[in-house]
């Protein structure tokens, strides 16, 4: 039973050590605490409390914010989700980078951009 304890165990620092070096080098600096219970009753309180919080890579330690929190431990870490006020917010950024001419709608925009308008649109602004 105690190597069983100790495979398991060590099995899952191991991957969790290689999914936040894989998340570092492709570009990430935080990740997401993923509790693993099937059901509230099988996660415990400290992996609970945890579970979803976002954490910077550099942070990351072992049994305080990072995987495994105690032996047996199932929990993961993983590529922080990406929440409607992230995703609206990047829609916002994109949309502001556009420079969209006043008094033109979003939907007139995006028209004559996809009907390849774009050079005409810019040529209209600096009128």
């Amino acid at each position: 039973m105690k190597i069983r304890h100790v495979v398991r165990t060590e099995s899952n620092y191991c991957i969790n050590q290689a999914e936040l070096k894989g998340m570092k080098a492709a570009g990430f600096d935080e990740y997401e605490f993923i509790s693993l219970g099937e059901n509230a009753e099988n996660v415990c309180d400290t992996c609970d409390d945890l579970d979803g919080q976002r954490f910077k890579i550099a942070d990351a330690v072992v049994g305080v914010n990072c995987p495994p929190m105690h032996p047996f431990c199932r929990c993961k870490v993983t590529t922080p989700q990406e929440t409607e006020e992230d995703i609206q917010r990047e829609i916002d950024e994109r949309i502001d980078s556009w420079n969209i001419p006043e008094g033109m709608s979003l939907d007139e925009f995006i028209e004559r951009v996809n009907n390849g308008e774009f050079e005409e649109i810019r040529a209209e602004q600096e009128k």
